[in-house]
């Protein structure tokens, strides 16, 4: 995965399935930059970066289809992005949950219940 190579071009947006028929999907390019924010924060806020993309509309609405990587000139790897901040997420979810907090909302999931 070499996101670091991405020349902001957005054939990964147009090739996605999902950004034609979701507007509201934040998209390969954006997320393959929230996953270069995970993996090399220089003094960047990890936890904000993750709360913003755990979402329906966020890493989760992504329905592997792998396009955005097939098309990318640079071999960029959105979609390895993708799937890392899905892992990144599935282990903050597991540790909420063995810190004890079983069958409770963390903070982020009662803030966005509430917003609905």
């Amino acid at each position: 995965m070499r996101l670091e190579d991405c020349v902001e071009c957005g054939l990964c947006v147009s090739a996605c399935p999902i950004t034609g028929t979701d507007p509201a999907y934040l998209g390969p390019a954006v997320l393959g930059a929230a996953a270069r924010v995970v993996a090399e924060p220089r003094g960047q806020d990890v936890r904000s970066v993750l709360t913003w993309v755990d979402d329906h509309d966020g890493c989760w609405r992504c329905h592997l289809s792998f396009a955005c990587s097939e098309v990318c000139p640079t071999g960029a790897d959105p979609a390895a992005g993708i799937m890392a901040l899905r892992g990144a997420l599935t282990r903050e979810h597991l540790r909420w949950r063995s810190d004890g907090h079983r069958g409770a909302d963390r903070p982020v999931d009662q803030e966005r219940t509430a917003a609905r």
